[in-house]
């Protein structure tokens, strides 16, 4: 009967050393591993935590803006001052066209005022 090789690739740490902490100092896997283990798993609940912070926080702010722009926009009376500005800059293109039409002949009527004395 043939024999089946492994395909895993060989680590030529032993099972001890896999467990070592960075000084070399062999420990068991129960007191070396998993207090890292422990603070790895700590560090990614933190982590998760922040995440569901932001994602709250981004909602509410979401939220207000969506009710923000459902509302109707305020009274403005812009509009209003804006047609009275319109209706006085008529009034004025009205007058400045009678004074025109008024001073155009002026230099003729000088002259002939001139010409009469």
């Amino acid at each position: 009967m043939a024999t089946r090789k492994s395909t895993r690739p060989r680590n030529p740490r032993s099972r001890d050393q896999e467990f070592s902490d960075e000084n070399g100092d062999d420990e068991t896997p129960e007191i070396g591993f998993l207090p890292r283990l422990d603070d790895r798993l700590e560090a990614l609940i933190q982590g998760v935590a922040q995440m569901n912070n932001t994602l709250a926080l981004h909602s509410a702010m979401l939220q207000q803006i969506l009710e923000a722009a459902s509302q109707p926009p305020p009274k403005s009376q812009l509009a209003e001052a804006l047609n009275r500005i319109g209706d006085i800059l008529a009034e004025q293109q009205t007058a400045l066209t009678g004074l025109q039409e008024s001073l155009i002949d002026l230099p003729e009527q000088i002259a002939d005022a001139l010409a009469t004395e």
